[in-house]
């Protein structure tokens, strides 16, 4: 067994060269190169920084940001509200600029060409069953509370790569029972839900497991017998006004076809297999 707290990937890797760790050259050097303005330059830069940091880390200020880039704070703010809306960063009065959920399974098989697709095996607001109660306590839902639930698979370039499960909390959203009416979990990411809500992060803790697939996920993954698969329990945690709650409980079971297809979990092909 393994665990990680926010899986390693090589998106994740911090900079080696110290500091806050901006590729070279500046803004300010490349000005003269000057074809486009000093926001599109930006925030080039704050997302290159936000892709080497994990969830849930801070930015320096827009100051220290200006400073390193050779520009005024203008340009990074507007950056900053950019990276916002698309789901890059938390941004709260009196708080740091925050890493949302930037390394999601949607984006890090696009981020290397790949086409991301999903066939949904359940989409329900519903109890939990009786061989859900460890999620339930784990979440902090009664256990005859109800549940987001979402299962997936999830297809790269046409194949299935991942069986995922996620429950999560219904008290982020008003009226969860509307929850897939109002959110789009067929082609779009959860990841990307998750940012808009504005929520900071504080951890993203995962249980690693490998282990050979067992019949449900032979049959829903298209594999063969003797398959392995890398299974992950994974919980966030994020601060929901004050007060740290867990949104989400994923169970995933992943293909070896993730290991050329996405970064944000680690290598896992010589790790010792068990029985599933």
């Amino acid at each position: 067994m393994q665990q990680v707290d926010s899986p390693p990937s090589s998106a994740n890797q911090k900079p080696a060269t110290g500091g806050i760790g901006f590729a070279q050259p500046t803004i300010a050097q490349i000005n003269a190169d000057a074809g486009q303005p000093l926001r599109v330059k930006a925030k080039a830069e704050l997302l290159g920084l936000i892709q080497s940091l994990s969830a849930g880390s801070s930015l320096p200020t827009y100051h220290e940001l200006a400073d390193k880039l050779g520009c005024s704070i203008a340009p990074i703010k507007q950056a900053a509200r950019e990276l916002h809306t698309e789901g890059h960063l938390s941004l709260q009065r009196g708080r740091p600029a925050k890493v949302l959920w930037n390394n999601s399974f949607s984006r890090s098989a696009q981020s290397l060409g790949k086409a991301i697709t999903s066939r949904v095996i359940e989409m329900a607001y519903r109890p939990f069953s009786p061989l859900e109660q460890a999620i339930a306590s784990d979440m902090g839902i009664a256990p005859d509370g109800e549940c987001i639930v979402c299962v997936r698979i999830r297809l790269v370039d046409g194949r299935p790569a991942a069986l995922q499960s996620a429950y999560i909390n219904p008290v982020f959203f008003p009226e969860p029972q509307l929850f897939f009416l109002q959110h789009d979990v067929v082609t779009g990411s959860l990841s990307e839900v998750y940012a808009s809500l504005g929520v900071r992060p504080l951890s993203n803790k995962a249980v690693l497991k490998a282990g050979l697939a067992d019949e449900r996920e032979r049959k829903l993954l298209e594999l063969p017998e003797t398959s392995p698969v890398l299974r992950s329990r994974q919980r966030t945690t994020v601060d929901n006004k004050g007060r740290a709650e867990v949104l989400e409980i994923m169970i995933a079971s992943y293909t070896q076809k993730i290991d050329y297809a996405v970064e944000r979990l680690p290598r896992w092909s010589g790790l010792e297999l068990e029985h599933g």
